[in-house]
């Protein structure tokens, strides 16, 4: 199979989607393919490559693909080189996961957002904001810089995130978020086109498309998975579980109506997949952050920045963190956005007005609160967990997800982890209180 240009990957003709082989671990690269890696890689064809290998990862915390690393040995005149890539392929062949990314065409999307938008983004200011993006073959495999190899890791799942962490994390979603705004800016001025307009394919929902039957299955099991969770939280009175699960029933069951671009606020390019996984940092000798990485790309769509940003809070943070960090970021993340728009002459009142953003924070806090409630559960699953329900093979992932091993699963990990049981009670608990205060709006506002 050649390598492929977005522009090859026709992300949502179904047809494709579907005849697209779903390829064998021995077929995912071909030598030219490898070649074509090490020319973007030196931008020259000035070398040979020698020898070359694709490896499973084993132990690798994510749903949607088969990772790999790629080893290449390249001779360039008399001098030996090795390089390191990362891969992803599809999921295991025949798994409903495996399914469900054909059909959705993420694997084919999240090619397309590397290989064009992302380039056309640009890296703006601040440090580099995401992996080098190397080649694409269509529902087959997708080749990476080895942000690892670099010096980025992700911050373990279970652990939340200090303030040093989610100051980098909302920078970095403030760059990417920037420099959406500047494209758009610019494709209005120069064409009168939008975003939407020019890149509206490559920004359709993926993970909460209703047209997908797997997201109907997803968000009951989560809507049960809530409900099972409410009543494992101790200290509630009967009128508070039950006021919490009604919320969540709605909330939840109304996900992909509120995620998605909005009526009223501003739609920019947003992550949409934003947990601990998905955030790399680098640090230097003294544990000091000093980079950070955006990674996982098949999720992205087009919606108020501000989920992206509350994101970050409800997804890698505590109740105490949030509510003693928020107004830091809030500032981190604007400050950031004036300083990218002003490096292009663009003034951020007028683009993004801060009282528009806070108010959009403030408005979408109960989506993006109900997607934690929705997801979080899923996310903290441990590795032996995931081993046990076979959650990465054809039958494990059907019933674990959408469908009836959820509140099994749940329970079991709520029993035999500590961090699991407090991340998801700090949610509830928090969840409680600002339906308290009657601070969680209402689904018509979107």
């Amino acid at each position: 199979m050649a390598a492929i240009s977005a522009d090859q990957c026709r992300l949502n003709d179904p047809a494709l989607s579907q005849a697209c082989p779903v390829a064998n671990e021995s077929s995912l690269l071909l030598d030219s393919d490898v070649d074509k890696i090490v020319e973007r890689k030196l931008r020259t064809t000035n070398f040979r490559v020698s020898q070359w290998r694709l490896e499973q990862l084993e132990k690798v915390d994510g749903f949607l693909g088969q990772y790999h690393r790629l080893y290449v040995t390249v001779k360039t005149g008399d001098r030996t080189e090795r390089f390191r890539f990362f891969a992803k392929a599809l999921p295991l062949s025949g798994s409903h996961l495996c399914s469900y990314v054909v059909e959705s065409n993420a694997l084919n999307k999240e090619i397309a957002i590397y290989s064009e938008l992302i380039p056309r983004l640009g890296p703006g200011t601040c440090s580099k904001w995401s992996s080098d993006f190397y080649l694409g073959k269509s529902n087959a495999i997708l080749v990476l810089e080895d942000a690892k190899e670099n010096g980025y890791e992700t911050v373990d799942r279970y652990l939340t995130y200090d303030e040093d962490h989610c100051v980098w994390a909302v920078r970095t979603f403030s760059v990417l978020h920037s420099r959406s705004l500047i494209l758009d800016e610019k494709l209005r001025r120069s064409t009168g086109q939008t975003m939407l307009d020019v890149y509206g394919e490559m920004l359709s929902e993926v993970g909460l498309n209703t047209s997908n039957p797997y997201v109907s299955k997803f968000l009951q099991a989560s809507c049960i998975g809530a409900e099972s969770i409410i009543d494992l939280v101790e200290g509630l009175t009967s009128v508070e579980r039950a006021a919490l699960k009604q919320w969540a029933n709605t909330w939840i069951s109304r996900l992909p109506q509120m995620i998605t671009r909005s009526k009223k606020f501003r739609n920019l390019i947003s992550h949409g997949d934003v947990w601990a996984n998905n955030i790399m940092f680098k640090e230097d000798s003294n544990g000091k952050v000093v980079g950070c990485y955006l990674v996982d790309m098949q999720y992205v769509r087009f919606s108020p920045p501000a989920i992206d940003f509350m994101m970050v809070s409800y997804l890698t943070t505590d109740y105490a963190t949030r509510k003693q960090c928020y107004a830091r970021l809030l500032d981190v993340y604007y400050d950031t956005m004036k300083k990218e728009l002003a490096s292009e002459g663009l003034d951020v009142e007028r683009c993004l007005p801060r009282a528009e953003f806070l108010q959009s924070c403030d408005e979408l806090r109960a989506t993006v609160m109900a997607f934690a409630l929705a997801y979080l559960p899923i996310m903290l699953i441990s590795n032996d967990t995931l081993e046990k329900y076979s959650v990465k093979s054809s039958e494990g992932s059907n019933d674990v997800l959408h469908g009836d091993k959820r509140v099994e699963v749940v329970m079991l990990q709520w029993q035999i982890t500590g961090q699991y049981k407090q991340r998801l009670t700090d949610l509830i608990i928090e969840i409680r209180d600002r339906l308290a205060k009657r601070e969680l709006g209402d689904t018509a506002k979107h």
